[in-house]
């Protein structure tokens, strides 16, 4: 079996490639899109791909063994943070408050978190 072969395991762990990504890697352009590690994850050369390529499969990130690097070599990958109803209501407090102006000036918050003037 070749280096680049999919192991039964290996497609357990990224899921289903879509048809899209699929064809590029028959075509052998696969490079322009994604490659896959020596770990079995699917690394995109570009956040927009990797966008494309959650939007697709239709599950949440954490379910995917998929990553993007950004040119200075750095790994991401989305999250899967749900904010809770009550972190949902402090940030609809919190805009509530800037927009009616209460919010703390910066010299203020500079103070606060020890920042120095």
């Amino acid at each position: 079996m070749s280096s680049t072969a999919l192991t039964d395991d290996r497609r357990q762990r990224i899921g289903a490639i879509p048809p899209r990504f699929s064809e590029r890697v028959r075509q052998g352009r696969y490079r322009d899109a994604a490659y896959l590690d020596e770990q079995g994850c699917l690394v995109f050369h570009s956040e927009e791909t990797y966008a494309r390529y959650v939007e697709s499969i239709g599950k949440r990130p954490g379910e995917l063994n998929a990553i993007w690097v950004d040119e200075h070599g750095l790994h991401f990958r989305y999250s899967d943070d749900v904010l809770t109803s009550q972190e949902i209501a402090e940030l609809e407090e919190a805009k509530r408050d800037l927009v009616a102006g209460k919010g703390a000036p910066w010299s203020q918050l500079r103070k606060e978190l020890s920042l120095g003037e």
